[in-house]
This record gives structure tokens, sequence and C-alpha cells, in this order.
């Protein structure tokens, strides 16, 4: 007789199950919007400003294709977003890290979300909760330098170790 596993069946039986909500909240949260740039027009107004006109931005170089489209949130993604979406508790989702079927979703999510991060830091507002994240959860370090000239030189970075990898 074979013995049964204890505990509560999985949510989420397969990994293109758990990537279709992963995608779910992703979508709940967000939206795409063409990517638009502006760029000087060659002419000049009555009061000698530069004249712009607004270009939408294509996926081949030549100006064809589909539009560019870029992601905008209207609520910031969160890990605890999507486990709450999810339906599962932090210790479900580091379990599901590591089982060999979902393992990869939860570590595509992983740095979808540090990605999204990073963009966070380079929009360079109200970024310390961002830092904070990034040291703790994703072993990013921050080191801060005394340059010849007196100058503090700050940098964030994951370490030569890691990017080696």
């Amino acid at each position: 007789m074979a013995k049964k596993k204890a505990g509560r069946p999985r949510v989420y039986k397969t990994a293109a199950a758990l990537r279709k909500a992963v995608e779910e909240y992703w979508d709940s949260i967000s939206y795409q919007t063409p990517v638009v740039i502006s760029t000087p027009s060659g002419y000049v107004d009555e009061h000698g400003n530069v004249e712009y006109k607004t270009k939408v931005l294509n996926e081949k170089p030549d100006g064809t294709g589909a539009p560019k489209l870029e992601r905008k949130f209207f609520t910031p993604p969160s890990t605890a977003g999507l486990l709450c979406h999810l339906g599962i508790s932090r210790s479900t989702w580091s379990e599901y890290r590591e089982k060999d079927d979902l393992g990869p979703v939860v570590r595509e999510w992983d740095l979808r979300y540090e990605a999204y991060l990073v963009g966070q830091l380079e929009k360079g507002k109200h970024v310390s909760g961002v830092i904070f994240n990034l040291e703790h959860n994703y072993g990013w370090r921050h080191k801060a330098d005394i340059t010849g000239d007196g100058r503090l030189k700050v940098d964030m970075d994951k370490g030569l170790e890691e990017l080696a990898q």
C-alpha cells in the first residue's frame, strides 16, 4: 500500500497554472501604453520657443512594426501583493521555490520584481525602501567610498562574485 503525502494539496499543481496566475497579478496592477518621444520639429514659434513633434516608437529601427510598449503601474507590484492574489502564504511560496517544477516560476518572479525595483532606483525618488528591499532580499550591497577629493561616492551592486556567475 502506497503512503499518502501529509499536508494540504498544492494550490498550483503545474508551472503553467502558477505562471498564468502570476501574469494575471501583473496585468491586474498595470497597463501598457505606447512609448512616445518628443523631438524638435525644426521650427520655432512666434516667441522663439522650439516646437516639438511627438512620435510613437516602433519595434524596428526603420519605424515599422508594432509600437513599442511600456508598462505603467497604478499599484506598485510587491511579493506580498502577489501572494495575496495567489492566495498562498510566504512559506508556501518558499516551498514552491524549492520544487523542480514550480521553482523556475518563482525565480522568474524574483527577477522581474528585482528589475522593477532597479527601475525605481533609476527614477531616484523615495528610494530608501527600495534600497532596503534590494539589500535584504536580493543580495545587493550599498558601498560608500570617500574619493581623493573628499566627495562621497555611493554605489549599489550585487558584488563581482555574483555578477560573474
